[in-house]
Order: C-alpha cells, then sequence, then structure tokens
C-alpha cells in the first residue's frame, strides 16, 4: 500500500520556514524547517531539505544516538539514513519535536501550534505513532516538498 505525506511550505523567514504537513491528504500540523536556500546551495545545519515532487523522499524507522530512540528518517540512499538531492546530500534528518530553527539542524519539526517564525505542541510521538505501522507492515510511504508562495 502507498501512503503519502505532503509538505507545503508557506512561510519564509530569514532563518525558518513554516508550512503545513498533510498525510494522505488530511491536515496533521504545522511544520518548522531552516531557511529554504537556492537550488544548489547547502549551509550545514542551516538549511531546509530541497522541494521534492517527483519521487519524494523515503520515510523509515532509525534509533538516533541523539535522542536515545527510534524516530521517523527521512532519506533517499539504500543505507537508509542518507537523502541526496542534485548535488546536496542531508545525513540523518528526522521528524522530531522542536520550537525553533535552532532545534533543527535540517530536521523537519511538527507541532499543533504555529506562531510567526516557531511552533509549539509537538505531534512527533502522534506522527510516529501513525506511520510507523505502515513502514513495519512494508508499504510505500513518501514525503513530497512543495515550496507554495509566502502566505500573508
Amino acid at each position: 500500500m502507498e501512503h503519502t505525506l505532503q509538505l507545503n511550505r508557506t512561510n519564509y523567514y530569514s532563518r525558518t520556514t513554516i508550512g503545513e504537513l498533510l498525510v494522505d491528504g488530511n491536515y496533521f500540523g504545522y511544520t518548522l524547517e531552516d531557511t529554504v536556500r537556492p537550488y544548489g546551495v547547502k549551509v550545514y545545519g542551516e538549511t531546509a531539505i530541497s522541494m521534492n515532487m517527483d519521487n519524494g523522499y523515503y520515510l523509515g524507522i532509525h534509533y538516533s544516538n541523539r535522542f536515545k530512540r527510534e524516530v521517523l528518517i527521512i532519506y533517499t540512499e539504500q543505507d537508509g539514513i542518507t537523502l541526496v538531492y542534485g548535488d546536496i546530500s542531508f545525513q540523518y534528518t528526522y521528524f522530531h519535536g522542536m520550537n525553533t530553527h535552532e532545534d533543527s539542524l535540517g530536521c523537519i519539526g511538527i507541532a499543533r501550534n504555529n506562531y510567526d517564525d516557531t511552533i509549539q505542541g509537538t505531534l512527533e510521538s502522534e506522527l510516529f505513532d501513525l506511520v510507523v505501522p505502515w513502514i513495519r507492515n512494508g508499504d510505500d510511504v513518501r514525503l513530497y516538498i512543495k515550496n507554495l508562495p509566502q502566505i500573508k
């Protein structure tokens, strides 16, 4: 079975990008990422992962030494930890709880509430509990990211 997570980026700040996450077409929560940069430009720990509406990114389960638990990881490569888009490469890109860009390091935060360039009320556990059974079942679970025009 196939499941889709769609991240629509809607608000762009100097160091933060805010969006909305849809799971199988249904609104799930707000997202927070680092700055969206021009294609081919990456600053370690301060760059949002690249928009990808073609094939999407795979979602998997990974034990994080930083968080000391399993988390959702976003990847493209067989090693299950590396995400490559064009000439840009990221490793250990997770969905996890956070409030500001200072917590992201290239990962995606997911939460209930959005206040300008921050999010609050983590939905990490809820997303993990929803998606992990699909992954463990062998379903094709992918994340698609789209940069939408700025919402005023």
